[in-house]
């Protein structure tokens, strides 16, 4: 059986990554609420955050996206985390920078608002990252790319 370029799609993304300016820290006397970079910029797109040696956690990274990147992560800088409590997705996320940051890590985000996708070789207009479909895209093959990280993302934990 013959294939002709009509039976086969190969894709390609480019996505562009930016370093945060500064790292996330602790606010200064603060339990548990986080100060994060003032450059996240609000826009739809995904984001990584990264933890930098010491190696203190067994997750590595968390991969996130949203409508107004930031304006989500914001939603961790005082999540209500709580060591004795039950965490769901913002509260986990504090609580394991919190432990991290504690320890002397090395936090760091990254943000993405820019994307291309190709296909069959042509990259084509940027994706439009206000469709969440197109962020989980990115978000997905984050997961792919970095093979060798453990994400604290739940996606990533079931088998």
């Amino acid at each position: 059986m013959q294939m002709d370029n009509t039976t086969k799609l190969m894709a390609q993304i480019e996505a562009n990554w930016v370093l945060c300016s500064a790292p996330i820290k602790m606010r200064d006397g603060e339990t548990s609420k986080l100060l994060m970079p003032l450059d996240i910029p609000n826009k739809p797109g995904i984001y990584r955050i990264h933890i930098n040696e010491p190696k203190l956690s067994e997750f590595d990274a968390y991969v996130g996206e949203g409508q107004d990147i930031q304006d989500r992560v914001k939603k961790y800088q005082n999540a209500g985390w709580d060591p004795g409590k039950l965490a769901f997705t913002n509260r986990m996320v504090q609580g394991w920078l919190v432990k991290a940051i504690r320890m002397d890590a090395t936090v760091e985000l990254w943000h993405c608002t820019d994307v291309k996708f190709g296909v069959n070789g042509e990259l084509q207009e940027s994706l439009d990252l206000g469709k969440r479909f197109n962020r989980l895209l990115i978000e997905n093959s984050v997961f792919n790319h970095f093979k060798n990280e453990i994400f604290l993302n739940k996606i990533t934990r079931s088998k």
